[in-house]
């Protein structure tokens, strides 16, 4: 259709899958690597090269009202008088042939009909459910002289890794082409640099370089718990404590109980998670779990709270931090920056230094297990990934403990009889002496 003008232009890392004439093309990529602009092209084209009907299946129907408007629109707009958006059955009508768009949400609507082309957008979501690609789609995008192009960010390993793997083995219907943010032009060296650095390892994989990650949005993917459930040591004179609190009102007040050993592990031992609580009740759950665990107040290495304890309470006029303090507990606020306290908790159990009593804590081995990322209508989870903040209480504990123990705090020494050392007594200095030795000079050497 060039007497209307209409002009294409793909980056060049694209082409490859922009060009290829296999049935399948299965496409991978990073978050605004461009796929959806450039397949947009890519249909548009196609239809009205064969004058043929095509297919576009999204995630929702929102989603395709967007798509319309800041893609398909902005593409047709010198030819925009030959054309016709029909919103409510999402037909687009082109010159020559027109595209029906579908979405996941309503996979009814598309069955009965065959497609010349086709692209299946996001497939990372709208194939976590095998029965779509099988029930649906195929039967009608099977013909010969059938293409379609699989795009999206993956999302697990689900069918959309099944057919990238296809179009690797070399499977003659499939071919496979894997884009990051490295090889688009829409991103800047610097902004790579700045996701990078706020996005946690297991996100930035799989959003960014367009890794087929095993952990389909689990905040801690590492944790197993024939790995890291187990009982906690019997305890040694060497073993120093803390205790990790959450204070809340609807929002449950949660703690747990820790001990590390000499290797630097991380044991945690024992837990409460109790809704509407007063301080006094926080003080007698704190309390009870000293004693049925055999320790006193003293043998607490870290009292740590949520910082947010130390915002002032409307009713008594006093934050529960004070409170707490004024009932004799040493809480002092914890760190509460979000990814380096999930980055340090990911690596204690990358590195097999994090372990849970299973028997004794089985509500945080349970939030553990469905801790994860919150994620949008569009599959993916933002630019600034954020946990899905529902039943997060004890895990959040966690992340405030080892956020507060860099690896300095000392252990008790004990001697070759295993007994412990008694640290020695310091001189008591008199200030006064301290100062006249310094004005005589009998201080310098």
């Amino acid at each position: 259709m060039t007497d209307l003008n209409l002009e294409f232009n793909y980056p060049e890392f694209i082409l490859p899958a922009i060009n290829s004439n296999k049935h399948f093309v299965v496409v991978p990529a990073g978050r605004q690597v461009g796929k959806t602009y450039n397949f947009a092209q890519w249909i548009i084209r196609e239809t009205m090269r064969l004058n043929c009907p095509s297919l576009w299946v999204d995630t929702v129907h929102t989603n395709i009202d967007k798509y319309i408007e800041r893609y398909f629109k902005p593409l047709l707009r010198p030819i925009s008088s030959y054309c016709d958006w029909n919103a409510q059955k999402k037909i687009l009508k082109l010159p020559r042939g027109y595209i029906d768009f579908g979405s996941a949400q309503k996979p009814e609507n598309l069955e009965g009909f065959n497609y010349k082309r086709a692209v299946l957008n996001e497939a990372g979501h709208i194939l976590k459910k095998d029965s779509l690609w099988h029930n649906t789609i195929m039967p009608m995008i099977k013909a010969e002289d059938n293409q379609t192009r699989i795009i999206g960010t993956p999302k697990g390993q689900n069918l959309f890794y099944e057919l990238f793997l296809r179009g690797l083995a070399n499977d003659p219907e499939y071919e496979s082409f894997q884009y990051t943010v490295y090889d688009s032009p829409y991103w800047s060296a610097k902004q790579i640099e700045d996701v990078r650095r706020k996005t946690p390892e297991l996100i930035w994989k799989q959003e960014y370089m367009a890794s087929f990650e095993a952990f389909a949005g689990m905040i801690y993917p590492d944790f197993k718990e024939e790995i890291h459930c187990k009982a906690s040591p019997e305890r040694k004179v060497t073993d120093i404590f803390f205790v990790s609190l959450d204070p809340g009102w609807e929002h449950p007040t949660a703690c747990i109980l820790a001990k590390e050993d000499l290797e630097g592990n991380l044991f945690v031992i024992d837990e409460f998670r109790e809704s509407h609580l007063h301080v006094g009740d926080i003080s007698r759950y704190l309390q009870s779990m000293l004693v049925r665990n055999g320790l006193k107040e003293e043998d607490i290495e870290m009292f740590i709270i949520d910082p947010s304890g130390r915002k002032t309470d409307q009713t008594s006029g006093q934050s529960i931090l004070f409170q707490l303090q004024e009932e004799g507990w040493g809480f002092v606020p914890a760190n509460n920056d979000l990814m380096p306290g999930i980055s340090r908790v990911t690596r204690m159990i990358r590195e097999n230094r994090l372990f849970i009593d299973k028997n004794r804590c089985p509500l945080l081995v349970e939030e553990i297990k469905n801790y994860h990322w919150k994620e949008f209508n569009d599959g993916s989870y933002g630019m600034n990934p954020t946990p899905y903040k529902i039943g997060d209480d004890l895990v959040d504990t966690v992340r405030y403990l080892c956020m507060a123990r860099p690896d300095y705090f000392e252990h008790p020494k004990v001697n070759m009889y295993g007994q412990l050392e008694k640290e020695e007594e310091e001189e008591d200095v008199d200030i006064n002496d301290t100062i006249d030795d310094m004005m005589s000079g009998d201080s310098l050497i």
